[in-house]
Order: structure tokens, then C-alpha cells, then sequence
């Protein structure tokens, strides 16, 4: 199923508005597009799978947004993680929107015939925003172990472990 998901794609684009995705789309279009086409919808859903797309680190602070009443935040660490949030989240929103549209550049380019050189810049320049969005996700679990005690930090990674391996196992029984 990957591989047909994958030449459709690679049709898509090497015909330009046809398909998947234009030359003259935006990086949020480009990501509604493929949440759109992986989720079934652009909400929550595609946001994640996205997000999950553009790197491999944990969402922790989705565990925390869902286990909020469970974890017993005291006002002060709402507060900070409120601020957390406001201030990261439109940021790697934006970056995921930056990878996605890479991507759709290199593999454009690709199947246009572009030399090795100009797609291993592309591909540079795109691994340099994943890094960014890595360490971003690595600065965020720092701040939520600053900011949470030890015993909710623990709860907060137990949720997301178990939330994983039932994600896993949900995509094995397919």
C-alpha cells in the first residue's frame, strides 16, 4: 500500500497541478494536502501524523494536554506549560510545513531530472530543518522534566509509551 501511495505521488507531482500537489502551493496548502490525504481530514488527526512525519522524537506534550486533570498540575505549571505551548507550537507548525514542502521539492525535482548536487542541497536543507525540529522536541522534554515533578514526568512518559504501543499494534493487525 506504501508503494502505491508513493507512485501516486510521484505522479501527482511530476505533473504538477494535477495531483497532489502544485509548484505554487504554500507550505501550509502543501500540509493540508497530505494530512488531508493520510488522515482523512485536516484536523488533529493529520496534524499528528504530520508532526510524526517530520520526526521521530515524542509528543509528550500531547500526553500532558490529554492527562491534564490526571497529572494534578498546580496553576503555576499550567501557566508554564501554557507559555510552552504558545510559544513552540506555531513554530513547528511552521517547520513541519517547511519539510513537507521540501520534500514535494526534491522529489519534483528528482523526477524532472535535477543533477545530484542540486537535490543533495535540497535534501541537506531539509534534514537541517528536521534536526531543528528534533532538538526543539528534546528542549521540550527538558522543559516539562524543569517543570513537572518527577512522579508526573513518569506518568506523562508511561501514558505516551502505552499509547504507542497500542498505535503499533493497532497498525500490525492491517
Amino acid at each position: 500500500m506504501k508503494i502505491i501511495t508513493f507512485i501516486a505521488m510521484a505522479t501527482a507531482l511530476s505533473f504538477g497541478t494535477a495531483g497532489f500537489a502544485s509548484q505554487h502551493e504554500t507550505q501550509e496548502q502543501v500540509q493540508h494536502k497530505w494530512c488531508a490525504h493520510k488522515g482523512g481530514k485536516h484536523g488533529k488527526m493529520g496534524q499528528k501524523r504530520a508532526m510524526h512525519h517530520a520526526n521521530p522524537m515524542p509528543n509528550l506534550m500531547m500526553v500532558v494536554k490529554k492527562k491534564s486533570g490526571e497529572l494534578n498540575l498546580t496553576p503555576e505549571q499550567q501557566n508554564a506549560l501554557s507559555a510552552w505551548r504558545e510559544k513552540s507550537n506555531p513554530i513547528i507548525k511552521q517547520q513541519v510545513g517547511k519539510v513537507m514542502m521540501l520534500e514535494k521539492e526534491i522529489m519534483a525535482a528528482s523526477l524532472q531530472g535535477a543533477d545530484k548536487a542540486a537535490l543533495m542541497s535540497k535534501v541537506d536543507e531539509m534534514l537541517a530543518v528536521r534536526r531543528d525540529i528534533a532538538e526543539r522536541k528534546v528542549n521540550c522534554r527538558d522543559n516539562l522534566k524543569k517543570i513537572l515533578n518527577e512522579q508526573q514526568y513518569n506518568m506523562v512518559v508511561t501514558a505516551y509509551q502505552e499509547h504507542m504501543a497500542a498505535k503499533y499494534q493497532m497498525m500490525g493487525k492491517h
